[in-house]
């Protein structure tokens, strides 16, 4: 007897590997001729940047530079920064992890202890951890349909997302530029970045992204007071990344990492350090997926002969929201009675996340740590870290139960000033780039097999009475009494696949 069997694969992002390794940084810093004495220490900290990755044979190998970078206060009262890089590789073995993994790797900075030895030394001690996840397009095999051998399905229809792209690419940007009517450079005290796609357009295989990489430099400049310039600079993205199997019909999502920035100073003409070389190491991570209404099968048997049937429980992500939000974090700070005068400079670091569903609202929020540079009453540097919580509430609209969403939080700036009570009023602005999927975990038919050598010929019943409970499921009764579910509902005038109310049926063979 003929029998025909149709398959269809749907592909989930599932993550592979997730894990997490350690570096040690031991620095023994002696300052140069031309830095002044360390009078007082304001700010240590190790700034890990991941600048390559590798993947062979289930090892991962990641290099870098930590770059510790003491800002400190002379004897005059002039803020100075003293950087020193310190080159790093590490690896991670795993079998899951392979040649097609999209690799995401955050880096952060655990404890820094940073003492004087001298006022031309100082010893430094750390620890940094990298937080490693690789991430996979996953098939699951499952029925779409059967044909012959008295096959009986039941069938189940959802709107999923079927992801056809999960993966990464790096790729980087360097410009030079100037300083324009500010005073020459003396060092650096410090440089962040933030990275954005503002346009994705997709063509066959390959992503087409626009946007922005905002860079904020502060430095001490060589004016003889050195004097703290900042400088806010922005620069145009512009990239095609390769994304095999992209469509022009895929809906795309590009999350933007600045994993390693660098900012030297360099001569003009003139031989005047009035040049800032940026150089940024920039992760692009890209999930791609078509929506489709799919049909599954999660249950089967024959009228004919014994079958044997494999399930499997699959996980179906269907799109229910997606967010390109700003969201403003405001707060008034106390520096535990510093006194401050004035806010030299304030940038954000370690923004977490998590998410939650409150009532029918999806609930974004974290923390995000506040550095501020000051100068207090008497007119002396002062450095402070404050935590910052945020939270972000949006209409869920349909009630969904569980939820998937990984947001992309990108802090754009960040801003403090002193009030009337001495106290810092803060302002930072973020991005949240979401999408959110609703998670419902079913069983499914992955494989049927007719045994025709057990024939159900013997079994039937030319008509059976069967007086059913009120609810009861006309695929469970047509299953007991080997028959189907049309010829039940035909031979009874029903309509529902549910039995709407007690009473007689008939139960006609097949």
């Amino acid at each position: 007897m003929e029998f025909n069997l149709c398959t269809r694969e749907l592909n989930t992002p599932q993550t592979v590997f997730e894990g997490r390794t350690e570096q040690a940084v031991d620095s023994d810093i002696s300052l140069p001729d031309y830095c002044p004495d360390v009078t007082r220490i304001l700010k240590c900290d190790i700034v890990p940047a991941v600048t390559g990755t590798q993947v062979v044979g289930g090892r991962l190998t990641f290099e870098g530079i930590a770059a510790v970078r003491m800002i400190y206060v002379s004897d005059d009262n002039k803020v100075h920064c003293y950087e020193q890089e310190y080159p790093f590789s590490k690896y991670i073995e795993s079998d899951e992890i392979s040649d097609s993994s999209a690799v995401c790797i955050k880096a952060k900075t655990d404890y820094v202890n940073c003492r004087a030895v001298s006022q031309r030394r100082t010893d430094t001690h750390g620890m940094m951890t990298f937080i490693v996840k690789a991430y996979e397009k996953k098939g699951e095999e499952m029925i779409e349909s059967a044909e012959g051998a008295g096959i009986q399905l039941k069938c189940e229809e959802i709107k999923c997302a079927d992801f056809v792209s999960v993966s990464s690419k790096t790729f980087t940007m360097d410009e030079v530029i100037e300083t324009d009517n500010k005073p020459p450079v003396l060092n650096i005290v410090r440089a962040t970045a933030f990275a954005l796609a503002d346009d994705v357009k997709a063509i066959s295989n390959k992503l087409l992204v626009k946007g922005e990489l905002g860079v904020t430099v502060l430095y001490s400049a060589d004016d003889g007071d050195s004097s703290l310039v900042r400088i806010e600079h922005t620069m145009p993205i512009s990239q095609i990344i390769e994304a095999e199997g992209i469509t022009d019909k895929s809906e795309n999502s590009v999350s933007l990492n600045v994993s390693a920035l660098k900012v030297t100073p360099k001569t003009d003409s003139d031989g005047k350090p009035t040049l800032l070389d940026i150089s940024a190491f920039i992760c692009a991570g890209i999930t791609a997926y078509d929506t489709e209404e799919l049909t599954f099968v999660t249950d089967a048997y024959s009228t004919c002969c014994e079958i044997s049937a494999e399930y499997k429980r699959t996980e179906f992500l269907s799109p229910e929201l997606r967010i390109n939000d700003r969201n403003v974090v405001s707060d008034n700070l106390d520096l535990n009675g510093s006194g401050v005068n004035e806010v030299t400079d304030i940038w954000c670091t370690d923004v977490t996340s998590n998410v939650s569903l409150k009532g029918s609202d999806l609930v974004i929020g974290g923390s995000m740590t506040a550095n501020i540079l000051f100068t207090d009453g008497e007119n002396k540097p002062g450095f402070a870290q404050k935590q910052l919580d945020y939270e972000y509430r949006r209409p869920m609209g349909e009630p969904v139960s569980n939820i998937k969403c990984d947001p992309d939080i990108t802090v754009t700036g960040c801003t403090a000033s002193v009030n009337s009570d001495k106290r810092i009023d803060v302002r930072a602005e973020m991005l949240i780039n979401a999408v959110v999927f609703s998670s419902s975990n079913k069983k499914v038919l992955t494989g049927i097999e007719p045994d025709m050598s057990r024939s159900k010929c013997g079994q039937r019943s030319a008509v059976t009475i069967y007086f059913p409970e009120s609810g009861e499921a006309v695929w469970d009764i047509a299953r007991r009494y080997n028959t189907t579910t049309e010829a039940i509902m035909q031979e009874n005038d029903l309509i529902g696949d549910e039995i709407p109310e007690s009473r007689m049926l008939i139960i006609p063979g097949v």
